[in-house]
């Protein structure tokens, strides 16, 4: 198959193209309210990846140019310079500057990353989104992955198809078709693997590769291939103003830059000598795309490692001057410096891969060494014995499944300490934050212990939690209809609620900042969220009809929220350790709406209100650890160790009617 879309002339303004992706990703990083939908411009590279090597491939096959190795051998001499220099330096960086955490998973990251797979990984430990984002180095190589996995699968299809008289452009549609519906099926269920995945991402290339088989209308008025050329920037423009981190991505959305991308690339073709182009094509874009994969590869860690150092939550004019600089510097010398050892000496495929192979090595190497050092522990001598503690507290307290004793819906986030042949006198209910609290409380007491614990959902009967980032899969009506109705039917002495409260009134830190949009509340239909006001209401009436109706029962226990800190704990212990303890008034302004609530239940007689405060507080400030213990395990969950610092909740819950032994 031959056609205009086959030649491998230069075309400048896919250039250009690059140039403006590149840019919106840089600027969305630096300034996200400044271009919400910048990151779209990792869909507009997908498309020209695809068109390009799909186009490159298809001409060597009709020379009879191409083979395997040839093929992998150009991109390694392509990527891997850039790429292992970037890694290299983070490396460094990281060792430098970096929290034992934050190295583990930096470690982590760096060895799927050098094999291509870092999507997954991403996709397994947070989302793009999320406010660990910033301590990622490498969490831009995600889109990298979703290339190269795609170009392990092309040339196969396109080698099968040249040989056989199987028409390869079908098997391309094919897979841009499941693809594509694969991610509308997803989006909801599973919207951060869709996000990362190559499964639902294969259809953004596959679109540019359908641009290389010719598969673009062919239109012989000038006037109309114009028309559509402007409503493909019009289309990517677009894409940039009105895609948002809120919106389900890439769903339906990423048709939008998608789409854009193919039609100016596919009317560009036919309209090579218009003026128009020079949107793309004027000198200053070309040179600036002609970087652009360098640029996409040193924005990201200047940034992350600038913040860090620094301690920036957010960037400054002055700061994005200087990162920009500093990113368009190490471009340069990486494309016109570092790649041509490379691609200049032509090495062949045996020597590129020695070569390669053993730089990845190394850094392989020398990431397995950061993992089973606990992230480079020996760094902080001092604090090593505390930290370690923390990581080792998890499972000091054993537990059991629960078994036939509760429903099988609900089972998955049911644990049972002490006795299985008695009775539950104690049934622990909360978020994320139940876990530690039992562990703490059933390693004082001879009582069974029950806990349900659901990530990002609080323990109230009747209300609904939005779901604008899609993270409340684990949190809705009937999953707490199930576990309401069992703590009714099998009436335990005592029932206790925890959870992170105002979380799902007022937000959370992100970077420093609070959010006030992420985990409202409401009575009906949350769909489009609510306002923290409206949250508020439903969470007093939830909880209250909760509360009274589990009195009629078991006696009630209300634990308030421990208090957050600005910063995870570790990172206090490690890079701020004068750091004394978070404002006590601070604490009290966050849980002022829902302490309101939760006190006036005690004032009923409806429930026992302990307060953790009174034992990490003094009057202005609260601990985040002692002299060997570290309290948190972040910025808001506390460890087994900082829950038993609490000990007036537990001698509040346990000497209650002397049910229970310390």
């Amino acid at each position: 198959m031959r056609n205009s879309q086959l030649a491998t002339n230069y075309r400048p303004e896919i250039d250009g193209l690059r140039a403006v992706a590149v840019l919106s990703v840089i600027v969305f990083h630096l300034y996200p309210s400044l271009f919400p939908g910048g990151f779209v411009g990792v869909d507009v590279f997908f498309v020209i990846s695809g068109y390009l090597v799909t186009r490159n491939i298809l001409t060597s096959l009709e020379s009879s140019r191409f083979t395997f190795s040839d093929f992998y051998a150009r991109r390694i001499q392509r990527l891997y310079p850039t790429y292992l220099t970037v890694m290299i330096f983070s490396s460094v960086m990281v060792y430098c500057v970096f929290p034992p955490s934050d190295t583990v998973g930096f470690a982590q990251s760096l060895i799927s990353s050098l094999v291509y797979f870092s999507n997954v990984y991403f996709a397994a430990t947070a989302g793009y989104f999320d406010s660990a984002s910033h301590v990622k180095p490498l969490l831009h190589t995600w889109s990298l992955s979703i290339e190269e996995q795609f170009y392990l699968l092309i040339p196969l299809i396109l080698l099968i198809g040249f040989r056989t008289r199987f028409n390869s452009l079908w098997m391309m549609a094919a897979i841009v078709i499941v693809s594509f519906l694969l991610n509308l099926l997803t989006i909801y269920a599973s919207p951060t693997q869709t996000f990362y995945f190559i499964y639902t991402r294969a259809w953004e290339l596959g679109i540019g590769s359908l641009l290389a088989y010719g598969c673009f209308p062919r239109v012989k008025s000038e006037l109309a291939q114009l028309a559509v050329f402007l409503l493909g920037v019009l289309l990517i423009i677009t894409g940039f103003i009105i895609i948002d981190e809120t919106t389900r991505f890439p769903g339906y959305a990423a048709l939008i830059p998608v789409m854009g991308t193919y039609f100016v690339i596919g009317s560009s073709t036919n309209l090579r000598d218009h003026p128009i182009l020079r949107i793309f094509s004027n000198r200053l874009m070309v040179k600036v795309g002609l970087l652009s994969y360098a640029l996409y590869l040193w924005h990201w860690v200047l940034i992350v490692f600038y913040k860090k150092y620094f301690g920036l939550v957010s960037i400054s004019i002055v700061d994005a001057a200087v990162l920009l600089s500093a990113t368009f510097l190490l471009s340069v010398l990486s494309t016109n410096y570092i790649e041509p050892i490379f691609r200049k000496r032509r090495f062949g495929f045996g020597s590129t891969m020695m070569i390669s192979g053993g730089l990845s090595a190394c850094l392989a190497a020398f990431s397995i060494m950061l993992i089973q050092t606990q992230g480079g522990l020996f760094r902080w001598p001092s604090e090593r014995s505390i930290y370690a503690d923390t990581l080792e507290h998890k499972e000091k307290t054993f537990y059991q499944e629960c078994g036939s004793i509760v429903d099988p819906e609900i089972e998955k986030y049911c644990r049972r300490y002490g006795s299985e042949n008695t009775n539950a006198e104690i049934v622990v209910w909360g978020d994320s934050h139940a876990v530690e609290f039992t562990r703490a409380l059933a390693s004082l007491t001879n009582a069974s212990v029950i806990s349900f614990s659901t990530p990002g959902c609080p323990p109230i009967n009747g209300v609904q939690r939005s779901d604008n980032l899609g993270t409340a899969i684990d949190c809705n009506r009937k999953l707490n209809d199930r576990i309401f109705q069992f703590l009714m039917e099998y009436q335990p002495k005592k029932v206790v609620l925890v959870a992170r409260w105002s979380l799902y009134h007022l937000g959370w830190y992100k970077n420093g900042t609070l959010q006030i949009d992420t985990h409202y509340l409401c009575i009906d239909d949350c769909e489009y969220g609510t306002t923290p006001e409206e949250s508020l209401e439903a969470f007093d009436a939830g909880l209250k009809t909760t509360v009274k109706s589990l009195d009629t029962v078991s006696q009630v226990y209300l634990v308030k929220a421990a208090p957050e800190l600005p910063v995870r704990g570790d990172y206090l212990l490690f890079d701020n350790p004068t750091f004394s303890g978070q404002r006590l008034d601070a604490h009290e302004r966050m849980n002022y709406g829902v302490n309101a609530v939760i006190d006036s239940l005690q004032d009923r007689d409806l429930a026992v209100v302990v307060d953790p405060t009174s034992s990490l507080c003094d009057q202005t400030k609260c601990l985040f650890r002692s002299d060997d213990l570290l309290f948190y395990l972040d910025d808001n969950h506390l460890t087994d160790n900082g829950w038993m610092q609490a000990k007036t909740v537990f001698s509040t819950l346990l000497t209650t009617d002397s049910a229970n032994n310390m």
